[in-house]
């Protein structure tokens, strides 16, 4: 894992409602898939092509993630999976970023996920940082119950504490599968990347109260386990091949996709539009979560 280089992927996000009025959309995007750990090796090898907290065509900023104060985000990840007893497994082990990057300094990320691998290569965590159109953002950590190895496309789950969508409520829980190829070896990690989520019906957790919470998490972990035995709600998935950056795939990234940062909040807009023209019920945004983690 400790020689890898960084990539663009290019692909497409989707979005498949199947409740309570169904509705689908997809969408042709690029991200970028950046390995952290080896972030002083890379952070000033393309120029303002790919900028690193600085001005340039496509950029990441540390101000768009972890703590959103400008520190490092990746002490801010070290320190998440410390508290939640995946320190020891993740340590010394890569760390690999999905994002979509600033292009021309704007971005809105609905989601962007950290892998959080083991020094053997094996994936031990994702960090998955979620933002809503209100300014607010959660973080779901997805790792098995043992926090032993997870295998491309082991299903793994956390309850839905976080307002996203004002069409549908805080309540149930989530699915998320992820495929990612062998990443090891000099420029490694090409191939086909999916981050896979399915928002399902099951208990929800009362306001205030500990136990009732934990158990409604139990029930999520159950029917995540029992797909049969959930209705789902929402699929959606990112996926993309991937390549190694260079300041000739940014610049061409940027000329296919001028729009794609400004794109993303526009079509949560006009999809909105498309499911309150159907008639899908409103739900009032709540508080946020008291708590920044969730998993």
């Amino acid at each position: 894992m400790s020689n890898s280089a960084p990539l663009l992927a290019f692909g497409q996000v989707m979005h498949r409602r199947l409740a309570p009025r169904g509705h689908r959309f997809a969408y042709p995007v690029f991200y970028a898939l950046l390995p952290m750990h080896r972030l002083d090796d890379w952070a000033a090898g393309y120029g303002r092509a790919f900028a690193v907290n600085r001005a340039g065509l496509l950029s990441l900023r540390f101000a768009d993630y972890g703590r959103r104060d400008g520190s490092d985000p990746r002490s801010w990840v070290r320190e998440l999976l410390a508290a939640h007893g995946l320190a020891a497994a993740t340590a010394g082990g890569a760390l690999w970023l999905q994002t979509f990057p600033r292009m021309v300094g704007y971005v809105f990320n609905p989601v962007s996920f950290w892998y959080c691998f083991d020094p053997a290569g094996a994936l031990r965590a994702v960090v998955c940082e979620v933002s809503n159109t209100f300014g607010e953002r959660h973080n779901y950590l997805a790792a098995r119950p043992d926090h032993g190895p997870i295998a491309p496309g082991e299903t793994l789950a956390a309850t839905k504490v976080f307002h996203v969508s004002p069409f549908f409520p805080v309540s149930g829980g989530y699915r998320f599968r992820f495929h990612f190829p062998a990443v090891a070896g000099d420029g490694a990690g090409e191939g086909r990347w999916l981050s896979r989520i399915e928002y399902f019906d099951a208990a929800a957790p009362a306001d205030g109260d500990a136990a009732t919470a934990t158990a409604a998490s139990v029930a999520v972990a159950d029917a995540a386990a029992d797909p049969g035995a959930t209705a789902d709600r929402l699929h959606a998935a990112l996926s993309g091949q991937a390549r190694p950056l260079s300041q000739g795939l940014a610049l061409s990234a940027f000329l296919r996709y001028p729009a794609q940062t400004l794109g993303v909040m526009a079509r949560i807009h006009w999809h909105a539009l498309q499911l309150w023209l159907k008639g899908v019920p409103f739900f009032k945004k709540p508080l946020p979560p008291p708590t920044e983690t969730t998993r």
